[in-house]
């Protein structure tokens, strides 16, 4: 950017410059008419605009953003004509004319045309796996832009990052607010350490990490402030709304997530999850097609992570593992009491907004050096165990009924039988699978069956209370011998 200061009079020779070239004179100097092409050469030259999916953007400071009602590029349009020949008849000839040019007519795939690493904050893109400032780039077309200002950091290759995240949310100059409304939950350090991660992944548009996240937690708990703090951070443009319901249910609203880095869902009800399909295609890389409503569907990639909030985890229709594996759980379980709950924490932690992003960036830079792995921490482990346990008869009986033995074999028909015995002897939750149904999903979930003597037998596994039986009736014979 040029430092060069213009004075008045050259500001007054490239108006009237632009006036002659853009409108048509009489012989006396007067002006009768516009020349639309030339105003629509002059936009194109003096201002950068594109139509993204027929909807007007113009740059400005490193983004380009929707130009609501055209105002913004019919100001311009209008500032190329002279003042007795500005009618809204004419403005709008032109701007159909610059809707017709198919040279800045731009679909998702060529927008945002950088890194995955790099973020765009106000001042500056950075890149979050090498700590490198970017000067903004018009020619990257980046309509995503975090709506801060990022502060100077650096990092050394042999500092210990974890140290660093611990040290920060310790310290009481820079986010304490924010930190204590993590801490008042109870949550360790791997907790802490993965909300960073997910918080950083948010203001990307990396969708390698394919990961989603569920908070849980009753009335009192901070959800709403630790909602609001994301929703300040990433910005409100850049964050769609769309309920996880309505996400499986409503093939319009999908539509609300292209292009957006973050899907909040703060107030989702506890009916059952019944095809988490949708779900995994939206936290993965594969794309799925998307509809608006009175137009042609198309196929796009979606990168938004997708938060999602709930009073009571609800029952995942899911048998396979790749939506747990996707999911980071946020467990948000300890009240507050009232007479101790600070009315001006929300407005304290969007003061520490600057210094909760350089955690942020420091906690996904460790992800990016763990092959972009997000830190999955004990709790969201467990919390998603007894998720699946709840939703899945099968999978609780995987965990509770058999045993890995690498060489051990089990009749297909033995293992089914003990999953039923399992199943109503526990009071199992989750539907119950016929025969042929718990074969698939077996298979599904990755075991192997072979032949052996014309049976099907599974690989690799052997049922719990069986082995624990032989070792209880082999303790009971020593005891016997000894005797």
């Amino acid at each position: 950017m040029s430092d060069k200061v213009i004075t008045l009079a050259e500001v007054k020779e490239r108006k009237n410059a632009i006036l002659g070239r853009c409108n048509i004179y009489n012989r006396q100097g007067v002006p009768v008419s516009i020349n639309q092409n030339e105003i629509k050469k002059c936009i194109l030259e003096q201002n950068n605009i594109v139509f993204i999916d027929n909807v007007l953007h113009t740059y400005y400071s490193g983004v380009y953003m929707i130009d609501r009602y055209s105002k913004q590029t019919l100001h311009f349009i209008e500032c190329c004509m002279e003042e007795n020949l500005v009618t809204a008849q004419r403005k709008k000839a032109v701007l159909d004319l610059l809707q017709q040019d198919y040279t800045i007519e731009k679909d998702y795939k060529s927008i945002n045309r950088y890194d995955n690493a790099i973020i765009n904050f106000k001042n500056t893109m950075f890149n979050v796996a090498t700590f490198e400032y970017i000067e903004h780039d018009r020619e990257y077309i980046s309509t995503i832009q975090i709506p801060h200002n990022l502060k100077k950091i650096s990092i050394d290759k042999d500092i210990d990052v974890k140290d660093i995240i611990r040290k920060r949310v310790k310290d009481d100059k820079l986010h304490p607010n924010f930190s204590n409304l993590l801490l008042a939950q109870e949550l360790k350090d791997d907790d802490i350490e993965m909300i960073l991660q997910m918080i950083g992944v948010s203001m990307t548009k990396d969708d390698r990490y394919k990961s989603l996240a569920f908070v849980t937690g009753e009335s009192d708990t901070g959800k709403s402030i630790f909602f609001n703090t994301i929703g300040a951070i990433c910005g409100d443009d850049n964050i769609s709304y769309v309920d996880i319901h309505d996400i499986v249910e409503d093939k319009f609203q999908n539509a609300e997530m292209l292009n957006k880095i973050v899907n909040i869902a703060s107030d989702n009800d506890k009916r059952p999850i019944t095809d988490t399909g949708k779900i995994k295609k939206l936290s993965g890389k594969d794309g799925m097609n998307v509809q608006k409503k009175h137009k042609d569907p198309i196929k796009a990639k979606f990168f938004a992570t997708l938060w999602n909030s709930f009073n009571e985890m609800p029952i995942l229709n899911d048998q396979s593992n790749a939506m747990y594996r996707r999911l980071r759980v946020v467990a948000m379980k300890k009240p507050v009491a009232k007479d101790k709950q600070d009315k001006r924490l929300e407005e304290k932690i969007l003061l520490e907004i600057p210094e909760i992003i350089i955690s942020c960036l420091y906690a996904l830079h460790l992800a990016y050096k763990n092959g972009l792995e997000i830190t999955d921490s004990k709790t969201s482990i467990h919390e998603k165990r007894a998720l699946q346990e709840n939703s899945d008869s099968v999978q609780a009986f995987i965990n509770n009924g058999l045993e890995l033995n690498t060489t051990n074999k089990i009749k297909v028909t033995e293992c089914y039988n003990a999953y039923k015995e399992y199943y109503e002897s526990e009071s199992a939750s989750g539907k119950y699978y016929e025969r042929k149904n718990f074969k698939k999903i077996m298979l599904n979930k990755g075991y192997q069956i072979v032949k052996s003597n014309g049976i099907d037998m599974y690989t690799g596994i052997d049922i719990a209370w069986k082995t624990a039986d032989i070792e209880l009736i082999e303790r009971f014979e020593k005891v016997v011998k000894r005797k």
